[in-house]
């Protein structure tokens, strides 16, 4: 059988989020320019929110349009499924090894534990998303544990941030490589001819993405508008679609955000820019994306910041290009290697394999008996609502049914 096909698993492209998606998008697309591989980004998603609101978003629109997904998967039996027909996983990029996100849905699979021992296991820029103390924090012993044996059965390992590479080697004693979003490995001109497809016009405006929108970014956006004398354009909610995003910071005047994302097209565009850390997240992400660049710390932590300096982010971009363009070439020489290179299924990998799958069928097997209990007891509520407080002729209706 061909085992060609590349399987990605990415985190967040589900959901309205442009970064995300366009981070995944990227990496399809790095595989098919570079390499000419075929890939298919993991369908794992729930997409409540097409289900609710019966809308077709822009997320939806953009990912029907230019990239490839797998059938929905709904089980760790889908997962196992797909060895059938690759020899070859890549997580990444973003918050995929960040258990609290994803611990509702099994984070274990962005540790890519359904792949055969004897499959390439990658990681391309992944994120811890936290430092290496909140890490600890947010994480049982068990949990870390657990990473640590699924981290050692990788093949080739990389992170986005420099806490990534001290997590990975102080908690887990893996060895990885720092390397760029994937949003910087391929040519900004593959943006700009998506954002060729949006008729609508930002010149002369300041353009803002906020997520997390409050009073005082109000206060900011308002004292912006009239120290600039522009009007300024709201993204967040407006449901526009990502190549009306793209436009949108790559032709206004200024851009404003507090987004990781956001700031980074800024750079690609090589736009004036003021971005605001969120500091819920910390600045970790931002701090090595300017790290990488050879850029200036210019960003803030308040919007009230603006009101009393200027925060604006403007470089050399000619030096910046150069930059990214060292970033880039480091990104595809670690993917070439992880590609042409070998597994190491070694006696230990096998103990290490062995290990997790005895205690995934020891967990299993109590998610099985936990659940078993709940059903006992909601019966037994249930025939006591039943028999008290049900009355007759409903009774009488659900006997008849039975």
């Amino acid at each position: 059988m061909n085992k060609d096909i590349i399987y990605i698993l990415n985190y967040g492209w589900e959901n309205r989020n442009y970064g995300a998606i366009l981070t995944a998008y990227a990496l399809q697309q790095v595989l098919t320019d570079y390499f000419n591989k075929e890939s298919y980004i993991v369908n794992n998603s729930e997409d409540i929110h097409n289900k609710i609101t019966q809308k077709l978003d822009f997320s939806k629109k953009f990912k029907e349009k230019y990239m490839k997904f797998t059938p929905h998967i709904t089980s760790w039996e889908d997962y196992k499924k797909l060895n059938e027909n690759s020899n070859t996983f890549i997580v990444g990029s973003d918050q995929v090894f960040r258990p609290k996100i994803k611990m509702e849905e099994g984070f274990e699979a962005y540790f890519l534990d359904f792949v055969d021992i004897k499959a390439k296991k990658i990681a391309f820029s992944a994120s811890f998303g936290v430092s290496k103390e909140l890490y600890e924090k947010e994480n049982s012993p068990q949990v870390i544990n657990k990473i640590k044996k699924l981290l050692n059965l990788f093949d080739y390992l990389s992170v986005r941030e420099t806490s990534g590479v001290q997590i990975a080697e102080e908690l887990f004693n893996v060895k990885t490589e720092w390397i760029i979003d994937p949003v910087f490995m391929i040519d900004k001109s593959h943006y700009e001819n998506l954002a060729k497809n949006s008729d609508k016009d930002f010149k002369n405006k300041i353009v803002s993405y906020v997520i997390n929108d409050n009073q005082n970014f109000k206060i900011a956006k308002k004292y912006l508008s009239k120290k600039y004398n522009k009007p300024i354009v709201d993204l967040f909610n407006s449901n526009s679609e990502v190549e009306t995003w793209l436009n949108a910071i790559k032709t206004c005047d200024l851009f404003l955000t507090d987004s990781f994302h956001g700031f980074c097209f800024s750079i690609i565009f090589n736009k004036p820019a003021i971005v605001i850390v969120n500091s819920a997240v910390g600045d970790a992400r931002y701090d090595s994306i300017v790290d990488l660049l050879n850029l200036k710390k210019n960003y803030i932590f308040s919007p009230l910041e603006i009101l009393k300096k200027d925060c604006l982010f403007i470089y050399n971009y000619e030096e910046v290009n150069q930059c990214i363009d060292i970033q880039r070439q480091k990104g595809i020489n670690f993917l070439q290697k992880a590609l042409e290179g070998s597994t190491n299924p070694n006696e230990n990998r096998y103990k290490l394999r062995i290990e997790y799958l005895e205690n995934k069928i020891s967990e299993l097997s109590q998610k099985q008996l936990f659940m078993h209990r709940i059903k006992k007891i909601l019966h037994k509520q249930w025939v006591i609502f039943f028999h008290t407080a049900l009355p007759a002729f409903l009774k009488n209706i659900i006997r008849r049914f039975k």
